[in-house]
């Protein structure tokens, strides 16, 4: 591992999203600073190609590392899907993207009748991202996905408590209703209206979302590694590639431990 026990945790994704993943690190990892870039700029990573993706991947992860992480974590599924090889051949340190072991295996616990909906970007979706990882640990597994874009927008917005997101949430979950016995948050997005998932949905559908098994899973990578901070106080510090006021709020708003 590139920069040791000093080393930060870097996190990135196109948007607000992945925010929930440095509220999750921050507070399973106290003494470990954070280093958050959010791509405003190109966003929203759903909505683009694979080849795009990967390339602002790239860019991001170098700069990370250039910066002194020495972990990542892609906070993105999208990025996750479709550029986490690519960064794991071209960096030194160890990737972690939310399609990790722990909460893999989250999910595949809370569903008995093995029938599970997957709320997720455009791209997301359409890879199949979601299906092949969960059905790899358990081919009898049911998958069933959607993408909710219009969500994904809504909630890049910054207003969270509308009666519009509360529309988009109900309808990016009812088909599912009656055919699965939970539901997967396939976008990061989608963590910061977790609340809203469950006033919605009905007490026998369980809902997974990526950030406290994927902090639990940095933890356990750095253990491994022998590279977790132990002492001191961790600076999380954010930067977006272009200036949106949107987003300087919600940072605010959500994240008061942060600094620009």
């Amino acid at each position: 591992m590139a920069s040791g026990i000093n080393g930060s945790i870097g996190i990135f994704d196109s948007g607000i999203g992945g925010l929930s993943l440095v509220e999750s690190i921050h507070h399973e990892l106290p003494n470990e600073s954070i280093h958050y870039f959010a791509d405003l700029k190109n966003l929203p990573y759903g909505e683009k190609t694979k080849e795009q993706v990967c390339e602002y991947s790239l860019v991001i992860a170098q700069h990370l590392k250039a910066n002194g992480a020495k972990l990542i974590v892609i906070a993105c599924s999208t990025a996750s899907a479709v550029a986490a090889n690519l960064l794991r051949a071209e960096l030194e340190i160890p990737i972690v993207t939310v399609l990790n072991p722990f909460f893999q295996k989250e999910i595949l616990n809370r569903t008995p009748n093995k029938k599970v909906g997957v709320v997720s970007t455009r791209l997301t979706h359409k890879s199949g991202m979601f299906q092949h990882w969960l059905q790899a640990a358990n081919p009898n597994l049911e998958v069933h996905s959607l993408p909710a874009s219009d969500l994904v927008d809504e909630i890049s917005g910054g207003e969270l408590a509308t009666e519009r997101m509360k529309e988009l949430v109900q309808g990016s979950v009812a088909s599912f209703i009656g055919k699965v016995d939970e539901i997967v948050l396939g976008c990061t997005h989608f963590n910061f209206v977790e609340d809203l998932f469950d006033e919605i949905l009905p007490e026998s559908v369980a809902l997974s979302s990526a950030p406290i098994p994927t902090a639990k899973y940095v933890r356990h990578l750095l253990e491994e590694c022998h590279a977790l901070c132990k002492e001191g106080e961790g600076e999380v510090r954010v930067q977006a590639s272009e200036t949106d006021p949107i987003f300087e709020h919600f940072v605010t708003e959500h994240l008061e431990f942060v600094r620009s």
